[in-house]
């Protein structure tokens, strides 16, 4: 799986996941516990898609170069960004105050943790698959 195609269905698979996670923590706060719903709750999974995006983008350079075996330095520093990056974005929240301050540095968490599983699996099952076709127990096009 390569260049258009890993991008691709990454994108399309990122974007599943996160409106999932959008609709499952929209729902428990709307419905579950009322007050505590905050009017700007779509805008933290575009904050990870457009992180994702860039990452995809990354990855995939890396993918078509000789570096193929720093892919997992390669994840694992992205993750640790957004990580820091996340919690920069939590502290910026804090800062400007307001009433619904824990509740949206805890569904970022739940977002973060969301797209933390969809890459962990996509990646496995991606780098799975290519050892499997490396290995020709496959063919390219199944």
């Amino acid at each position: 799986m390569r260049g258009k195609s890993l991008k691709r269905s990454y994108l399309i698979y990122s974007a599943v996941v996160l409106l999932i996670a959008l609709i499952i923590v929209f729902s428990i706060l709307r419905f579950g516990y009322p007050s505590h719903y905050f009017s700007f709750l779509p805008v933290i999974p575009v904050f990870f898609y457009i992180y994702g995006l860039f990452f995809i983008v990354l990855y995939d350079k890396a993918w078509r170069s000789d570096v193929k075996k720093d892919l997992f330095v390669i994840y694992f520093g992205h993750t640790v960004a957004r990580f820091l990056l996340f919690i920069f974005a939590c502290v910026g929240v804090m800062l400007l105050g307001g009433i619904h301050r824990t509740d949206i540095v805890l569904a970022g968490i739940a977002f973060y943790f969301f797209i933390i599983l969809f890459e962990t699996s996509f990646f496995f099952s991606k780098e799975r698959r290519e050892k499997l076709i490396n290995s020709k127990k496959i063919n390219k096009n199944e």
